[in-house]
């Protein structure tokens, strides 16, 4: 290829690339270290990122960039650099006949760790089709993710995942001169990097930017992607030697911390964390967060499960996917005090989900379920870690991924939603397990497949005749048709039935990718997968009726006052109406008493072989109950029955009707006795008033003028008897 050929004019300025070969033989074109920000330097250290200034000058993208500044376990060393805003492009050819799919990876590392760099994410797999890959560095960490609840500081947050959209307007603006389709463009990532995803695709602020998306092994519900604000900036600051108070001055703190080094801010962002957090199952302080104001790119105002209902994203189609032994991950960090981990009666009840905020005994009763389901018939040890393994996958990366999966058979109507699951288990070539998890142990750890989707240092050209040779050929042949087509259906799986997650999920099928080749199966973990559904469906049903319990108890006042007032208007009809509806509602709370006891009961005692059938049966009658009590209080403007118009008579017999046959000749019985309640303490009211007269004034025109007044009330009071 020409030299001349490796120029590009971009609209910030002209950049030059380098002509490669991959690792089968494919020749393409790299363009490394492309800049798409301003280096968030000085005063711009932790704010939102800025487009770059142009440059006119040739930019030699020949050479790999330095990453975001981050600590690096591989090399154990703190390695980056702040001017780090760049991207990398990789294509066949900048000029191709027509416009090529375009696929932008975004890395994982928990938010506080990852590079863009060709020694973890090499193009040689994926470059053999026709696509355009573009992978980008963003800021992790403190230095990505650290916020003031200050506006006037303008730091609200989330600058990493700001990087990512400003990538990703780079690449909508710039990457048809590279040969790439701005119009089909798929962002994909893995872990922290699957979570940033699905947030673009939640976010109003991405909306547009991509049109397909691939989730892998990380979702906004992780309970690791989202981070509370606990004085983090103040905490921080503290710890590398800051001398200001921790409650108060965050301004001082922020001042501080943009002038420490980012080496002294990467060493200690992570001495922050109690044991409050541990037990959270938070990762980081620095890590997505609800933004505390609105900002002029403000990316995530509320909780990403309120924001997914209605997102942009529910119109574009996804696939979502993990590995089939995800908590291997954990075993690097547990083993030293995994031996008594193993042995702690805590193990389990530790593994019950922290933001369900349940009580002790609850706690309790879930972790005895979690036990019964991972460890039914033996003890955990050394020897037997595929309980702990399995729990840790389900609890850590599975159910999060599957309601994901379940919120967007709910919502993503006109969208179609893919699963896959990859549990090739190679004894060479996953490399993560290998390399960073343990080289003795077997299965498919968290970050395996990405050994499948692009190349690294680890990397060797195989023998077309290995399982592992064909699974790179499954993995690129499924991404790169779901990039091109928003099918993943492709050659590889020809002679399959794989189709979309259904409405009526669960159950669903996902693409099961394995030694043995692929095949299309109910997901193997859904059956576990059920009680962990079972503990936030108890719970939030639960929740429901203890909210509906509180409308109640009001209403049922209001009722009673208004009540009054029809009778203190002459209305006895519409006065008993009301007193019917607080009737019912009384009911109403008495029954909601009885159901919450019945799930206290089945949250403590259900035991796994009988989840399904009791669980459904007891959420089948509470949400009976639910509905009941939503019909009755979701009557609104109730207060239209006070008026002498067609809507206070529509709005009587709309509560009629609703009541028509749900009260008992009894409950009839205490109404009526509850109006004359109301009737006679009227009443006596109204003769304790006429006993309450001054003293006469010696004027004999005044007396006259008050006794013809009364005389005059008198009579009006008789009318009221006779029209009730």
């Amino acid at each position: 290829m020409a030299s001349s050929e490796l120029i590009v004019n971009t609209g910030c300025g002209p950049v030059k690339g380098a002509s490669r070969t991959a690792l089968y033989g494919t020749e393409y074109v790299s363009f490394q270290g492309i800049p798409y920000a301003k280096p968030p330097v000085g005063e711009l250290r932790f704010k939102d990122p800025c487009p770059p200034e142009n440059w006119t000058d040739l930019l030699d993208c020949t050479r790999q960039s330095d990453p975001c500044y981050h600590f690096d376990r591989r090399t154990n060393a703190i390695v980056g650099s702040e001017d780090s805003l760049k991207l990398n492009v990789f294509t066949k050819t900048i000029k191709p006949s027509k416009p090529l799919p375009v696929m932008v990876y975004i890395y994982g590392g928990g938010f506080v760790e990852g590079t863009s760099g060709t020694e973890l994410y090499g193009p040689d797999y994926l470059i053999e089709k026709d696509i355009v890959l573009v992978t980008l560095n963003y800021r992790v960490g403190a230095l990505g993710f650290l916020c003031c609840q200050s506006p006037a500081a303008g730091i609200p947050g989330n600058a990493g995942l700001k990087d990512q959209r400003l990538a990703l307007i780079w690449v909508r603006d710039n990457i048809a001169l590279f040969g790439g389709d701005p119009n089909a463009v798929t962002l994909f990532g893995h872990s922290a990097g699957g979570a940033s995803v699905q947030y673009h695709t939640i976010a109003e602020a991405s909306k547009n930017l991509f049109h397909r998306a691939i989730i892998m092994s990380g979702s906004t519900m992780c309970s690791w992607a989202l981070a509370p604000q606990r004085n983090w900036i103040q905490k921080l600051a503290k710890t590398i030697g800051w001398q200001g108070e921790v409650e108060d001055e965050e301004e001082a703190a922020l001042q501080f911390l943009r002038t420490a080094s980012p080496e002294s801010i990467v060493d200690n962002q992570e001495k922050l964390f109690g044991p409050q957090e541990i037990q959270e199952g938070l990762l980081t302080p620095f890590a997505p967060t609800i933004e505390p104001y609105e900002s002029d790119v403000c990316f995530i105002p509320r909780s990403p499960l309120e924001m997914s209902r209605t997102a942009w994203g529910n119109t574009i189609d996804v696939m979502i996917g993990g590995t089939s032994e995800e908590g291997l991950i954990l075993l690097p960090k547990v083993k030293p005090k995994l031996p008594a981990m193993l042995q702690d009666p805590r193990l389990f009840i530790g593994n019950v989900p922290y933001h369900l905020k349940l009580s002790l005994e609850e706690r309790m009763a879930f972790g005895e379920q979690l036990k019964q389901l991972y460890y039914p018939d033996s003890t955990p040890s050394l020897d037997n870690l595929d309980g702990f393994v399995n729990m840790a996958s389900d609890r850590i990366f599975w159910h999060d991924l599957h309601r994901t999966i379940l919120a967007r058979a709910n919502y993503a109507e006109s969208a179609k939603t893919f699963v896959y699951r990859f549990c090739v288990d190679s004894p060479f070539f996953n490399h993560y397990r290998i390399h960073m998890v343990d080289p003795q142990a077997r299965g498919t750890s968290h970050a395996d497949e990405i050994s499948y989707l692009f190349s690294n240092i680890f990397a060797k050209p195989l023998e077309p005749d290995t399982f592992e040779y064909r699974a790179i050929h499954y993995m690129v042949d499924i991404f790169t048709n779901f990039a091109a087509n928003g099918d993943p259906n492709c050659a590889s799986t020809a002679n399959l039935s794989w189709t979309r997650v259904p409405k009526t999920a669960p159950p669903y099928n996902c693409l099961n990718i394995s030694n043995a080749g692929v095949e299309v199966v109910e997901l193997p973990e859904a059956k576990r997968l059920q009680l962990w559904d079972s503990f936030y469906q108890l719970k939030q049903q639960r929740d429901k009726l203890k909210q509906y319990q509180k409308r109640i108890e009001l209403s049922l006042e209001k009722d009673r006052e208004l009540a009054k007032k029809c009778l203190a208007n002459g209305r006895k009809e519409r006065a008993k109406t009301l007193l019917r509806k607080k009737k019912y509602q009384e009911k109403l709370l008495s029954n909601t008493d009885a159901q919450l006891e019945t799930l206290e009961k089945l949250a403590s005692d259900i035991e796994f072989a009988q989840v399904e059938a009791r669980v459904v049966s007891g959420l089948k009658v509470g949400n009976e109950a639910l509905k009941k009590v939503n019909e009755i209080l979701s009557i609104d403007e109730v207060e239209q029955i006070l008026d002498e118009t067609r809507e206070s008579i529509e709005k009587q017999q709309e509560i009629d009707a609703l009541l028509n046959g749900v009260l008992t000749e009894e409950d009839e019985d205490e109404v009526l006795a509850e109006l004359e309640d109301l009737i006679g303490a009227d009443q006596a009211k109204e003769a304790e008033t006429e006993d309450l007269r001054l003293p006469d004034v010696p004027d004999d025109e005044l007396v006259k003028e008050r006794k013809r007044k009364e005389k005059d009330t008198s009579g009006s009071g008789k009318k009221v008897a006779l029209e009730a």
